[in-house]
């Protein structure tokens, strides 16, 4: 798996921020189940040529009777002066059911990482987790089960409670998550901070969705047995109340690249 390279979690952990969350007056909406598709341009190359990033990055996040489903694609294509060129891809499918007291539920989860049309990465299963703890049970690259440990969130269930703390006044969250990596379950710590911009350019689609209140949080992974080691991966994201994304950064291991909102559609809610 290329470094750092999990596009999909700042929209599980900012785009769905607002899932489930109870009314209050600093949370006015709920998330707006959507599509999106975002523009790509680099924000820094890890190398010490001069380069450019282009592509695109595609969300699709539907409300279901019981939780949320949430598949991304990304492709990015990174091109040096000195003539060198790379064409990253990733696709992640998620499906995450909640249970009404948010104590336990399930997780579906599918990754794939390809760089240059090769396939590099395809990781695939089920985990389920509760106030003890949980399980997953991997079918790809091998079939395998671990545990998760106590106090354990799955990405949707987790940022809906680090939202709560976040705006009950805490700067600073942590959290333990698994998010279907085959490295286990992750330390993650959420932050508040900077000024959240609007974009900066058109919107097409439904442009009606860009309004509310904004939020930037940087959100960042460690591993559990190194809590103060440099972070896995870290994003920065700016947000709507209403769970829309307009900006963020994404770490693809080869070069960190900036997204920024182009189109939007919003999806129908379930009919349960």
């Amino acid at each position: 798996m290329l470094r750092g390279m999990k596009p999909w979690l700042p929209f599980l952990r900012a785009a769905l921020l607002l899932a489930t969350v109870a009314p209050s007056p600093a949370i006015a909406a709920d998330l707006v189940p959507h599509e999106a598709r975002y523009d790509l341009s680099l924000l820094e190359l890890r190398s010490a040529d001069k380069g450019s990033a282009s592509g695109l990055f595609l969300v699709r996040i539907e409300r279901t009777c019981d939780g949320w489903t949430h598949a991304s694609e990304l492709q990015v294509k990174l091109e040096t002066e000195s003539g060198g060129s790379s064409v990253l891809q990733s696709r992640s499918t998620f499906r995450e059911t909640i249970a009404e007291d948010g104590a336990a539920g399930t997780l579906d989860f599918r990754q794939q990482q390809m760089l240059n049309n090769s396939p590099i990465s395809d990781v695939r299963g089920e985990a389920t987790r509760g106030p003890e703890g949980g399980t997953v049970r991997y079918s790809k690259p091998a079939r395998r089960q671990a545990k998760l440990p106590p106090g354990v969130e799955f990405p949707t269930s987790g940022w809906i409670e680090s939202l709560r703390r976040l705006y009950d006044g805490e700067r600073l969250v942590r959290q333990t998550i698994f998010d279907g990596g085959e490295e286990g379950a992750l330390l993650a710590v959420d932050l508040i901070a900077g000024t959240p911009e609007p974009p900066d350019g058109p919107v097409r689609g439904d442009a009606g969705l860009l309004s509310g209140e904004m939020l930037r949080t940087v959100t960042a992974f460690y591993p559990l047995d190194e809590p103060d080691s440099e972070p896995m991966t870290s994003y920065v994201s700016d947000l709507y109340d209403n769970g829309v994304t307009v900006r963020l950064s994404i770490d693809v291991g080869l070069a960190l690249v900036d997204a920024e909102l182009r189109a939007i559609r919003r999806l129908p809610e379930p009919e349960c």
